[in-house]
């Protein structure tokens, strides 16, 4: 009787694992577009990645942005903040695999990545995570929510 228990608890334990592994076709790929659109210059590319009604929450004054036009108000208020602040050469680089769990239409990924930039010419790099929730419509898979979070070595200084 317990080795039936055992191989019962072994089988329910490995399903999350086994649905988290089933990657949805054309969502790594959405991901990766998603680190190339938020560092670009095409405002339509990186709005068109986004769900109607999305919410970014950034480090980025003012903060928070939601709505059907959040997308491209956070793109707007990025390019300014860079702008205000002496940012240039803006880029940012995906470090390893993001972390996926993926469900029938949904869908939440931490992204690692580093923030690279020049500061009044002196190179910088900065590390953190997007996490994005997403949905799928239809084929395509869209950013409902996206949070930047700075990495904890960033936060000690």
């Amino acid at each position: 009787m317990v080795a039936v228990r055992t191989f019962v608890a072994a089988i329910v334990l490995s399903l999350p694992a086994a649905a988290a592994a089933a990657m949805p076709p054309g969502l790594v790929e959405t991901l990766h577009h998603f680190a190339r659109a938020a560092a670009g210059t095409d405002k339509d590319a990186f709005a068109h990645l986004f769900a109607d009604d999305s919410s970014i929450t950034d480090t980025v004054y003012p903060y928070h942005w939601q709505g059907h036009d959040a997308a491209r108000h956070y793109f707007d208020a990025l390019q300014e903040d860079l702008k205000s602040v002496g940012w240039t050469d803006f880029g940012l680089t995906e470090h390893g695999d993001p972390f996926v769990v993926a469900r029938p239409g949904f869908a939440y990924a931490a992204i690692p990545l580093s923030v690279d930039y020049k500061a009044h010419g002196a190179n910088h790099s900065d590390n953190g995570v997007f996490s994005l929730s997403l949905v799928q419509t239809g084929k395509e898979w869209k950013i409902t929510s996206a949070t930047w979070t700075y990495a904890k070595e960033h936060l000690e200084h």
